[in-house]
């Protein structure tokens, strides 16, 4: 299991969890593991934690509003 940081906002931390899903443009994926932890750092303060559930997977549907994270 390993511990991953997200620096986000309010509206994507709120996004986030509402919808269950993480994002990035990024291949950073590639190496999650079912059962890493997500710690959310919103305003520079612990906002919350997520525990992945599934495998990573490549998406066109846009979720948020600052652009398109497969």
């Amino acid at each position: 299991m390993r511990l991953r940081l997200a620096k986000v906002n309010e509206v994507q931390f709120l996004i986030s969890i509402k919808r269950g899903v993480w994002g990035s443009k990024k291949t950073r994926f590639d190496d999650w593991k079912i059962g890493d932890l997500l710690v959310y750092i919103v305003d520079k303060s612990f906002a919350g934690i997520a525990k992945v559930d599934g495998v990573p997977y490549l998406s066109n549907r846009q979720i948020w509003d600052t652009g398109l994270f497969p």
